[in-house]
């Protein structure tokens, strides 16, 4: 099987037809906006607005003279309609790292920009045409940040379980954020997720090591491994090799009185 890897965040958009079918409005192309980094003996990551959103990094076992690596993420489902600033960190972790850093709308380029050692890439975007995100609905939380880290913990149970109805219920944000967008989840994709979820592996969770980040005033809050990475991480195959892959967990807002995934 060819490998996949899907981020839970973008299983709808991946399963409901592709970038493609998403944007019903004309205005939403000010949206299509992608970073590309190509980086050699370096980590760091994508945030837009202050959110992180990607991080990438080199194997810290790979050889000095290993090949470039190569990453590319669409924002159009991170960015608020209105002025936005991208960043994109990057920091060497041997002699000669360094990230090559291009920020496109469409096929026209906003910036390249190339990183040496330690330093940041960034440029302001408006986009017009998006929805109103979960995170514009959802209720600031003033409590202990870290008061959604019981939430990460009940979700990784649930997974770990085989539990799709805990599972569902967990991420209605994030159908509700898209739904609109991309048209509900087909049964059988719907059922080809749960049977991932059912033949998969999880990474295991220590909820000590996590870190909380809240953002849009309260109102969304992210939850990372110390790599950076989503808390939940699931994959058939091997973690070093796998045919499939899922991340979750990582975006959280507060609806209805508890909290949901919302990417």
């Amino acid at each position: 099987m060819a490998r996949v890897f899907l981020r839970l965040a973008l299983t709808l958009l991946a399963l409901a037809g592709g970038a493609d079918s998403w944007a019903q409005d004309p205005q939403a192309n000010s949206a299509n906006i992608v970073v590309n980094v190509t980086y050699r003996q370096s980590a760091g990551r994508i945030l837009v607005n202050g959110v992180p959103v990607k991080a990438f990094a080199t194997d810290p076992r790979a050889r000095p003279d290993a090949p470039e690596q190569n990453l590319t993420e669409a924002l159009a489902l991170w960015l608020n309609n209105g002025d936005n600033l991208i960043v994109v960190e990057s920091r060497q972790r041997a002699p000669g790292g360094y990230a090559e850093v291009r920020i496109m709308r469409g096929v026209s380029e906003l910036l390249g920009k190339r990183i040496v050692g330690t330093g940041t890439a960034d440029r302001s975007v408006s986009v017009a045409g998006l929805p109103t995100w979960g995170w514009s609905r959802s209720q600031p939380w003033t409590g202990d940040p870290r008061a959604v880290v019981a939430s990460v913990r009940d979700l990784h149970a649930a997974f770990d379980r085989k539990n799709t109805a805990a599972f569902d219920a967990a991420r209605q944000a994030l159908e509700r954020d898209l739904g609109p967008a991309l048209g509900r989840m087909k049964p059988e994709d719907r059922k080809e997720m749960y049977d991932f979820i059912g033949k998969a592996q999880l990474l295991p969770l220590n909820p000590s090591e996590l870190t909380v980040s809240a953002h849009y005033g309260n109102r969304l809050f992210v939850v990372s491994r110390p790599d950076g990475g989503a808390p939940i991480q699931a994959f058939t195959g091997t973690e070093r090799n796998p045919q499939r892959k899922m991340e979750t967990g990582q975006y959280w807002v507060l609806q209805d009185g508890f909290w949901q995934v919302v990417r």
